[in-house]
């Protein structure tokens, strides 16, 4: 599912924003912006949190 797909359901029941962690999608984002010295590789716990999520 798209992220803007994701943050739009959320605020449905009343969230005012969506946080994802920084992948490669972010930073090409960032990249095309002009911003990519704002990117920050994401942390550990996100890691392993990812790792799990996407079965590895």
């Amino acid at each position: 599912m798209d992220r803007h797909v994701i943050a739009n359901r959320g605020a449905e029941p009343g969230a005012t924003t969506s946080v994802f962690p920084s992948d490669a999608a972010v930073r090409d984002f960032l990249r095309v912006e002009d911003r990519e010295a704002g990117f920050r590789e994401p942390d550990a716990p996100v890691r392993r949190c990812r790792a799990r999520w996407d079965g590895r």
